[in-house]
């Protein structure tokens, strides 16, 4: 419970949000977060920093402009149940601020880290092809790694964990040396998706008004 605990405050960041919209100053802010419905799909940010969206907390995560309701909802039940990807997120965790060394050091976010896991693209060409290497390097004993939270032992959750955690491996999210990717990693990442995405805006403005012009000079 404690390692959950340093992980959550972990969390925590003064980043700007995607979209910001005004900051609420009074007693009465998460009200003013949450809406009158709470179906809001615009990002807000309260007085300490976190971000909100749909009325739901998102913390410090930075591709939250693609977050859909469910998968806020899903990804908020995962942490309150502890599961098997939550589970696989706080080993990474522990284990790069244990690599990093840095005190106060702060992890991405989990719902950053379920988006790219869910997405299935790899994010780093360079950190992939390392997934058995990482394990043996580590040490880590898949047999007892968190079988038992809060006393239950869950040997099934813990096969689900390993299968997570070499999915995120043969993603990229994770390097040798520093372990899971950093959150400056990940706003790395969202500039490229959206130099990307301005590019593919531009192709096909071009397409469209070469099909034009074609359309014109038949019509002459």
């Amino acid at each position: 419970i404690n390692m959950i605990q340093q992980v959550n405050v972990m969390q925590q960041t003064t980043q700007p949000a995607v979209k910001q919209t005004t900051r609420s100053t009074n007693d009465d802010f998460e009200k003013h977060l949450v809406g009158v419905n709470g179906e809001s799909e615009e990002i807000t940010v309260d007085k300490y920093g976190d971000k909100w969206k749909f009325g739901m907390s998102i913390g410090n995560s930075e591709f939250g402009e693609y977050f859909t309701k469910e998968q806020i909802e899903e990804w908020r039940k995962s942490i309150d149940n502890v599961d098997a990807p939550y589970s696989a997120f706080l080993t990474f965790v522990s284990d790069a601020q244990r690599r990093e060394n840095i005190p106060g050091s702060i992890s991405i976010s989990y719902y950053d880290f379920r988006y790219l896991l869910e997405q299935g693209e790899i994010v780093n060409e360079q950190n992939v092809g390392f997934t058995e290497e990482i394990i043996k390097d580590r040490n880590w004993d898949f047999s007892v790694l968190l079988t038992e939270t809060f006393g239950v032992r869950n040997v099934e959750k813990n096969k689900q964990q390993l299968d997570i955690m070499r999915a995120v491996m043969d993603l990229g999210m994770v390097s040798k040396d520093k372990g899971l990717m950093s959150p400056e990693d990940v706003r790395e990442l969202l500039a490229k998706k959206k130099f990307k995405e301005q590019q593919l805006v531009l192709e096909r403005a071009f397409e469209k008004k070469h099909l034009l012009q074609q359309q014109l000079q038949t019509n002459v």
